[in-house]
């Protein structure tokens, strides 16, 4: 739901979840101040009560059907297309992710979600806590990006693939 800036989660793997969690439990992410969306998630994943409540949640998560996102942004996907030769690597050409490089499936992402985080890797809001080395290669990628509409191509991209 974008009113309440909540991405959607079917489609994700659970192992990229409980990831995520255990990095916003432990102040990994959603502590910088102007990632205020991650800072209300952090709030949320430190109520948790232990790694099997995370756990349970990624799992459950895992069972739900993805389906396509609705666009939301405007974009040049073909330019996008070209961009993401630097994704593909560890995300794969039709961005269905990868559990060894610790990347995540992108393909049922919402593009407004995707923008948002390649801007908040690109401006400090997320990957520069040192202990998220995952979070630091995706800084870079986005900080390799030629500019901010480079990120909007790409998530506009990352959307047409289902």
């Amino acid at each position: 739901m974008r009113a309440l800036n909540a991405p959607r989660l079917a489609g994700l793997q659970s192992w990229y979840v409980e990831r995520q969690l255990q990095n916003f439990r432990h102040g990994m992410r959603g502590s910088q101040a102007t990632d205020t969306y991650g800072q209300q998630m952090q709030g949320m994943a430190k109520v948790l009560g232990d790694n099997s409540d995370v756990e349970d949640i990624a799992a459950y998560l895992a069972t739900l059907p993805p389906r396509p996102a609705t666009r939301t942004i405007d974009g040049d996907s073909a330019r996008g297309r070209v961009l993401f030769g630097a994704c593909v690597a560890c995300h794969g050409s039709e961005a269905q992710g990868n559990q060894d490089l610790h990347a995540p499936a992108l393909k049922w992402a919402n593009d407004w979600y995707v923008l948002r985080q390649l801007s908040n890797f690109r401006s400090d809001a997320r990957g520069t806590d040192s202990r998220d080395i995952d979070g630091a290669t995706m800084r870079a990628v986005a900080l390799g990006m030629p500019d901010e509409q480079a990120l909007r191509d790409v998530a506009v991209y990352v959307a047409t693939l289902e």
